[in-house]
Order: structure tokens, then sequence, then C-alpha cells
């Protein structure tokens, strides 16, 4: 009798154990799935901030020109630590690291969805490099433009079959009527001018029906850059000979607001290539930013960006930031350096 209830008890403890531990295992899965998304906000956040502060800590740069030679007062130990965050366009749903949203089957609210997506991945890019206020100082020379890859946005082959040729329209109406979640308080296109003193007519750009992503085959990826070049004196500049874009323009798409008449400029030549544009003043894709003050960075005063003129005159030098979605097989074309 003792030895059979002992086997009893026995088997009970195991039977217990087992229970125990299939519970434990049951909670953990859960644990997982609910602490995953959590923990992938996290990474990316993550991501964002630690980009932004090392993109302040690697601008901050002091030096002094004797016009003979030069020497660095001080200069930052600091590198840039941003890291590329991918979006992936399925039939299904657009994922990327920190969340996943359900594609609506109406043609209309997917099209709204995957305009946010796109409006989501350009405006943390633009907040990373400093809102137009801050100059990337080691990327920056003279020998053109630098960009620096934010985010990655791929559409799969399974959404390309069943929407090829799908095309969000009118992005740059978009950024103008929609808020920023979740206060919705300022739009994406006040947010990427805020910096701007002047904008380009978004009437006249949105008329000419520009601002449109195609989604096919030839145009399944694009990227999401923070992009800045040097502007210094150069005969037939945009605004003049000698001249370069004014420091506050806003830019939009291949459009700048003139800083000295408030007028709007449809850039051409140089000035276009500078902006991210092709030469003919076109894109394939999406341009917003603004005109940064080389003699007035916040983050420095840099006797370096003065230039010597013509007797006694002294120019400064400007550099052009936007934030851009290009086709990532074409980014070759408008970005001398890619980081």
């Amino acid at each position: 009798m003792a030895r059979a209830a002992k086997k009893r008890m026995n088997k009970g403890l195991m039977q217990s154990q087992t229970v125990a531990a299939l519970a434990a295992l049951a909670l953990g899965i859960m644990l997982l799935l609910f602490t995953k998304p959590f923990i992938s906000v996290v990474n990316a956040h993550d991501i964002i901030e630690s980009c932004r502060l090392s993109v302040s800590l690697a601008s901050f740069q002091l030096q002094k020109d004797l016009w003979v030679m030069d020497y660095t007062v001080l200069d930052s130990p600091f590198q840039l630590d941003c890291q590329t965050i991918y979006t992936e366009i399925t039939k299904e749903s657009i994922n990327r690291a920190d969340d996943k949203v359900q594609l609506s089957k109406d043609s209309g609210l997917k099209k709204a969805q995957l305009k946010e997506a796109v409006m989501k991945n350009l405006r943390e890019c633009w907040y990373m490099f400093g809102e137009g206020k801050v100059k990337v100082q080691q990327a920056v020379d003279s020998s053109g433009t630098a960009c620096i890859v934010c985010s990655e946005i791929i559409a799969d082959d399974e959404f390309i079959k069943e929407n090829l040729g799908l095309t969000l329209d009118n992005m740059y109406g978009y950024a103008q009527i929609s808020g920023i979640p979740p206060q919705n308080e300022k739009t994406y296109l006040d947010y990427f001018l805020e910096a701007a003193k002047t904008r380009p007519d978004t009437t006249k750009i949105i008329s000419e029906n520009r601002g449109n992503v195609v989604l096919d085959n030839d145009h399944r990826q694009y990227s999401v850059v923070y992009a800045i070049t040097a502007q210094s004196a150069r005969e037939g500049a945009l605004f003049g000979a000698g001249s370069t874009i004014p420091a506050g323009s806003g830019i939009v798409d291949c459009y700048i607001g003139n800083n000295k008449d408030s007028s709007t400029v449809h850039a051409t030549g140089d000035d276009a290539l500078d902006i991210g544009c092709d030469d003919k003043g076109k894109t394939q894709g999406l341009i917003f930013g603004t005109v940064i003050d080389g003699g007035t960075d916040v983050e420095l005063i840099t006797w370096k960006n003065l230039i010597p003129g013509t007797g006694s005159s002294v120019t400064l030098k400007t550099y052009p930031a936007t934030v851009r979605l290009v086709p990532t097989s074409e980014l070759a074309n408008y970005c001398k350096r890619v980081y």
C-alpha cells in the first residue's frame, strides 16, 4: 500500500511538473509575442536617436583660416553612427523595424497607407540629420553632393505583381495637408520647411502634377536619403552672377523659394543638380529641404566658410540640405558620395 501510494504521488508530481513546464513555456511565448514589438520599437527609436546625437557631435568643428594655411583649433573626434532602417511592402502589409501595418483591400485607403509610410520615413530622416539646421561637416566638401541613406523602401514580387504600376500621386499635396501623427498639429510640409525663411509656391508644383511615386518592376526599391552639398560664389549661379542659392531658401521638388524677393524659381543646371534634380529641373522622386548659411551654422562658427571675393568683399558659402526619396537604381546619378 505504501509503495502504491508513493508511486501515485511520484506520478502526480511528474504531472504537476509537466503542467508547470507547459504553463511556463506558454507564458514565455506570450511574453515574447507581446514584448517583441516593444523591443523593436525601442531598437528603432535607438537607431534614430543615436544617429541624431552622432550627427550633432560629428558636426561640431571650429576652425580658423589664415588664408595662407589652415590649422585646426578644435575638431570633433566623433563619427556618424547611423544605421539604415528597412521597410518591406508585401501584398498583405507594410513591415518595418517597429511596426506592421495591414494593407487595406480598398485601393484608395491602400494608397493613403503607402503615402503615410513614405512620409514617415522622410520625416525620420530629416529629424536624424538636424531638420535643416546642422551641416554634416565631415561629409561636405567641394567634390559634390554627399548622401546618407536613412532607410530603404522595398516592394516585394507579390506586391508588384498584384499592383503593377501603382502610383502614389500628388505626394506634395499630401505633405501639404496631412498632419504628423499622433498629434497632427503640424503638417509634413510645415515640418520639412520649418527652418526655411521662404517657400516655393506649392500651388504651381501641384498643378504641374509633380510628386508622383510609381511602384513597378523598375521602381520597386526607393532610398530615403539626407543629402547635402556646398555652394560658393560662381559665375552664372541661380540668383545672379557670382552668387549662391540664398541661405534660408526653402526647397520643394525642383523649385526654390528665393529668399531675396520671395519669388519661386525653377532650378536648372548646377543648382538643380545640387538639390537632387537633373540639369533640366526634373526628378523621379521627392525632395524637401532648405539652404543652410555656412557662416551661421547652429553647431559652430567657422571662418573656413569665408571665401575671398573681389576687392574687400567676402562671400559666405551656403549648403543646400535636402531629404529625398530616390529610386535606388538612380541614386548614383544624384549623389557623388553615398554613405
